[in-house]
């Protein structure tokens, strides 16, 4: 067990100090903007969970290069730009749609290298912890917690964008309904898109982000055709291809045309929530089973224990 903590604490260290002299590691101030743009996106993601917001703190502290330093000369010597390029690619586009237009291509590669900088290091510690205790187990265990904290970035990042599509799901109907209510009392489509979203310009929701966004581009000149496509991919959902259909094909006649379709998309959307209401009662429901069968199960060892200890008194 000497020697397996010795050579991996040693390839730790030759990988650390390759790493830190390499000209190739992100500099500060783009490590900045990725810890920046991770926050901005975890609080659109407590916004869309429904949580109530807090107030916002000072930017998170980047992490160490004794963290990602090891993981970007791995990342160089083994090649994995070339031979996970599939891999890199479906998570950059999972991050691509969490941060918006702020992400890049090498914020993907800091992130991914991030986590894998943190599995080394559980990785030679926890190698020394079974040398200490002279038990191979948690040698396994590290390896499995550092293989954990590699594929959590995927799984985090695919939950977090699934959640962020039911939340503009979610969030969608109600803003359909104040632009047909806008749009019926007289004011043109462009106004009324402008209008619609006015009460939440300080939201973090997702969908108000996005919205928001288009509406200030909207304002500065440009064309509602670019603006309307920009939101739809933007937001990602088939609900939103649906609507960008309709405020193209409408947005200069209007009408009763226009009315009629968005109340048509409005009443599914409805429709949509109220599944998705349904079925997230029904999760909360199942998730407090495991609770109230451990609260069973140790009010029966309460009541039932005394009398067996009563009875061998006897």
């Amino acid at each position: 067990m000497l020697i397996a903590a010795f050579l991996v604490t040693l390839l730790w260290l030759l990988l650390a100090l390759q790493g830190l002299r390499s000209s190739l590691l992100p500099s500060e101030q783009f490590i900045a903007g990725v810890t920046l743009a991770k926050q901005e996106a975890r609080q659109r993601q407590q916004a869309a969970s429904g949580k109530p917001q807090a107030k916002r703190k000072k930017s998170s502290k980047p992490s160490s290069k004794l963290i990602y330093a090891p993981a970007y000369r791995l990342y160089n010597v083994a090649g994995l730009e070339q031979r996970a390029m599939t891999l890199l690619h479906v998570l950059h586009s999972y991050m691509l749609q969490l941060h918006r237009y702020q992400w890049s291509f090498d914020g993907t590669i800091y992130v991914l290298n991030e986590a894998v900088g943190q599995a080394l290091l559980v990785l030679v510690v926890g190698c020394w912890l079974a040398y200490a205790a002279e038990e191979w187990a948690i040698a396994a265990i590290s390896l499995v917690i550092a293989i954990v904290l590699v594929l959590n970035v995927f799984q985090s990042a695919k939950a977090a964008l699934a959640q962020r599509r039911k939340a503009m799901l979610m969030e969608l109907p109600k803003l359909l309904t104040r632009l047909t209510l806008l749009v019926g009392a007289g004011d043109s489509i462009q106004t009324g898109f402008i209008k619609c979203a006015q009460h939440k310009q300080a939201s973090d929701h997702p969908l108000y982000v996005e919205w928001n966004e288009a509406v200030h581009e909207l304002k500065n000149g440009v064309s509602f055709s670019v603006v309307v496509e920009k939101l739809n991919r933007n937001c990602a959902v088939q609900q939103m291809s649906l609507l960008t259909t309709i405020l193209l094909l409408n947005y200069r006649k209007g009408g009763e045309h226009f009315l009629s379709s968005v109340q048509e998309l409005s009443l599914s959307l409805w429709e949509t929530r109220k599944t998705m209401a349904r079925t997230k009662g029904e999760e909360a429901s199942s998730k407090m089973i495991f609770p109230l069968v451990g609260i069973l199960l140790l009010l029966m060892v309460l009541i039932v224990a005394p009398a067996i200890f009563m009875m061998q008194n006897m």
